[in-house]
């Protein structure tokens, strides 16, 4: 069950692709899409890297950059409350490609192996504040009761992703996905799973510039 679950099955329901859906964490799941045993990624986001690695459908999701903070910490609600302030970002996430990617929106950087490491090292003080991609709900990782605050100018948009050239299978992704869009069934799926988490619901607006059938 989930977002992406209910996503595949409506875009399955439209008649244009035949989707099997194959559960698993990232690491695994992104062994068996370079073995060929995967046609797609779900949940793609457009980075430098992840171009170099992928051909990227139409966007069907957006989630705002989110920060964590003691409450004795200044509110950050936009990247250029980030200026001069010292960053912790977990490893291997989008947000902390994304943070070394913009050179930190002129804050330090610095990364952690684990969620739980870098909320405590915020809590310690050594850290402004801890950002992620997303809301996170981590059993435990905020055990400090640190403040939250959406990063409204941070926004990461989320692809389906194919191996690069596959142009046919990519196609036939991106119609079924604007298909989804047009009908409205994603908003209905994006409210009911996305929606309890972001400042606001979704607009078709938000996601019809990137609902051109055959984009990468």
């Amino acid at each position: 069950a989930g977002f992406s679950v209910e996503l595949l099955q409506a875009m399955e329901r439209t008649g244009e692709v035949e989707i099997e859906l194959v559960p698993g964490y990232w690491r695994e799941n992104i062994t068996r899409f370079h073995a060929g045993q995967l046609d797609a990624m779900a949940n793609v986001i457009r980075t430098d890297a992840n171009q170099q690695e992928f051909d990227l459908s139409i966007a069907h999701a957006w989630v705002h950059g989110v920060v964590y903070r003691r409450a004795d910490r200044p509110a950050i609600q936009h990247t250029r409350d980030f200026a001069g302030k010292i960053i912790a970002t977990v490893q291997g996430t989008a947000a902390n490609s994304d943070a070394l990617r913009q050179t930190g929106w002129k804050a330090t950087i610095r990364t952690y192996e684990s969620a739980q490491a870098a909320f405590d090292a915020t809590d310690r003080g050594e850290c402004d504040a801890v950002l992620f991609s997303n809301r996170v709900a981590f059993p435990g990782a905020n055990d400090h009761g640190q403040k939250r605050d959406f990063v409204d100018d941070l926004i990461y948009r989320f692809h389906l992703g194919v191996k690069p050239g596959e142009r046919e299978k990519l196609a036939r992704l991106n119609q079924a996905l604007a298909t989804v869009i047009e009908t409205d069934a994603l908003a209905r799926i994006y409210s009911k799973w996305v929606g309890p988490i972001e400042p606001r619901p979704i607009r078709l607006a938000d996601l019809r510039p990137y609902a051109l059938p055959g984009a990468t």
